[in-house]
């Protein structure tokens, strides 16, 4: 172990290698295993011996090699070992049994084995049942399961992943915000009900599981405890890490959905502080393109709601920038695109207005950059419509300009067919079947 501390690594390896050959203890085996796969990222030395402390029936070997499995995307070989383990009682392996189903979709039965895990003393199990029960309607046993735990954790050297989700818990709680109680998916539902609370080890990973509910199912309740969900996730995550950035970034986009529904513009200047301390501590071209895309969005927001001019010339920027650090293979590539687009069409709009002239070289931008969003759109993208809308209206608006009557006939037949892939429900529907009729064509 000196070897391990003073950092040299091969000799940590080497050593650690051979003790485990030379024991028959198998809880010192893995123990090992622990630290060649957490210290020294050995994973396949690791698997190696926990394999082998797991064929000699050591029921902690079990369930640390079905986690160890698990997070090299092994679901199918790690969980014959968790059933095995969990069959034992033993409250670890039962925890990592549920953790494993949850994160495969099927949070129903990974409620029930949380359950156990909590029932046998688990406080990781604890917590994670708490959380589950909160974001299903369950707050009663929610509070139960939470209070139980904060007894067991008090004055303890506690998991931080633990202590975090607690205090999460504890914090909705006491805000006396509900959700409405819901069934827990299973496997066959998951696709159709997105609640999910996957990775939620981590302050992060619910925040973005509530993100995506909220963006599936739009309800307000799940809005409330996502909008606090982030603020815990941005305090309990490492000041400037990537991890923090990702907060920031998913609650700019919380604060947007929320001025939705509010109409106060404190929202969107919190919004963008998020998104800019999201760009500044994003880590690699792909995170940095995201923040900028988000910090983008929210500056439209702002012109659009809030008629500021300098909001709109800094969303162009920030998503020149994100469409240049991701680049055309990125699937959030096409969305940029066409909202980089529409921002063009929304500069020639002010230009106009303003100056009482017209610069044909933004509208002809903005068509470029909404034909290239088209074209790299699948055909069945729920999202083509509306890009098809929005590319119809910047070629109404140079075809009235230059009275090209070929082009404002284009512009038709993308309002057809936006019109036809559009549900009844959605916001553009109506505008596009008035526009459609102005032009002298008629829905599909």
């Amino acid at each position: 172990m000196v070897a391990l501390r003073a950092g040299d690594r091969d000799t940590a390896v080497r050593r650690l290698t051979d003790a485990a050959a030379r024991t028959e203890d198998l809880g010192r085996v893995h123990d090992i295993a622990l630290l060649l796969w957490q210290q020294l990222g050995e994973v396949r030395r690791a698997e190696a011996l926990l394999r082998r402390a797991a064929d000699a029936n050591s029921v902690p070997a079990m369930s640390t090699l079905g986690v160890l499995l698990q997070q090299m995307n092994r679901p199918r070989e790690a969980e014959p070992w968790l059933r095995i383990a969990a069959q034992t009682g033993d409250a670890d392996a039962v925890n990592n049994l549920g953790n494993l189903l949850e994160r495969r979709g099927d949070l129903a039965e990974a409620v029930e084995f949380w359950r156990k895990a909590a029932t046998a003393g688990s406080t990781m199990a604890m917590s994670s049942l708490a959380l589950a029960l909160f974001t299903h309607g369950h707050a009663d046993e929610a509070r139960l399961w939470c209070e139980r735990a904060l007894l067991a954790t008090a004055g303890q050297d506690e998991d931080p992943a633990v202590l975090g989700k607690l205090a999460l818990v504890s914090r909705m709680l006491d805000s006396g915000q509900s959700v409405p109680e819901k069934p827990f998916p299973g496997d066959r539902t998951v696709q159709d009900n997105p609640v999910r609370v996957e990775d939620i080890n981590d302050p992060l990973g619910l925040v973005a599981a509530l993100h995506r509910t909220f963006l599936a199912e739009r309800d307000p309740d799940v809005l409330d405890a996502a909008l606090l969900a982030s603020r815990q996730a941005v305090e309990q995550c490492v000041a400037g890490s990537p991890a923090q950035a990702e907060a920031l970034r998913i609650r700019g986009s919380l604060l947007r959905a929320d001025f939705e529904r509010k109409r106060e513009p404190a929202l969107l200047d919190e919004a963008v502080r998020a998104g800019r301390a999201a760009v500044e501590g994003a880590h690699g071209d792909r995170a940095r393109g995201y923040a900028q895309s988000s910090l983008g969005s929210t500056f439209l927001i702002k012109n659009g709601v809030l008629h500021d001019d300098d909001a709109l010339d800094q969303a162009i920027t920030s998503l020149e920038e994100a469409r240049r650090l991701l680049g055309p293979d990125d699937p959030e590539w096409p969305g940029i695109t066409s909202t980089l687009g529409g921002a063009f069409t929304q500069q020639h709009m002010r230009t106009t207005e303003v100056g009482g002239g017209t610069d044909l070289r933004l509208i002809a931008k903005a068509i470029t950059l909404l034909e290239a969003a088209i074209a790299a759109t699948p055909p069945r993208d729920p999202e083509l419509p509306a890009r098809l809308y929005n590319l119809a209206m910047a070629k109404i608006q140079r075809g009235a300009l230059t009275q090209d009557t070929a082009m404002l006939s284009e512009a038709a037949v993308l309002l057809q067919r936006a019109v036809q892939g559009m549900p009844e429900q959605h916001p553009a529907r109506a505008a596009a079947i008035r526009m459609l009729g102005a032009l002298g064509g008629s829905p599909p």
